[in-house]
């Protein structure tokens, strides 16, 4: 027996990535004047919930509260990686310490291109960051 779909809600069949297979995804499309929405969902009656809300001012308040929240969310996630990291602290480091020192004889170049090129593999090297805020 077919599941009767309300108006506003559209299914989208995607395949898996790996192996046969599909899943459906339900995609809620609201525009109006003042309230514009597009929703990814898996469990049709949560579609269902959200179409609901946005038929009343009181749940599109509620929803435009939600996503200004995730919003700030995101925003405060995004300040966090783009905080000073260690690589800044670094070519601090060998504009101030190392590149200061002298260069007069073969095996002080040596030297100063040897602290350089470790302090970059360092640089480079990629560290999984385990906090769960993100993932």
């Amino acid at each position: 027996m077919a599941v009767s779909i309300p108006r506003g809600i559209q299914i989208i069949r995607r395949k898996l990535q790996k192996g046969k297979g599909q899943y459906v995804v339900y995609r809620v499309r609201v525009s109006r004047k003042d309230f514009h929405a597009d929703e990814l969902f898996d469990k049709l009656e949560d579609a269902e919930a959200f179409l609901a809300n946005t038929k009343s001012g009181i749940g599109r308040k509620i929803i435009n509260e939600m996503k200004t929240e995730e919003g700030r969310e995101t925003a405060r996630k995004m300040a966090i990686i783009n905080d000073f990291n260690l690589g800044h602290y670094i070519d601090l480091y060998i504009t101030d310490y190392v590149k200061g020192r002298e260069q007069n004889t073969y095996l002080q170049k040596r030297n100063v291109a040897n602290i350089e090129a470790f302090y970059g593999l360092i640089k480079r090297t990629l560290v999984p960051y385990p906090d769960p805020l993100f993932n």
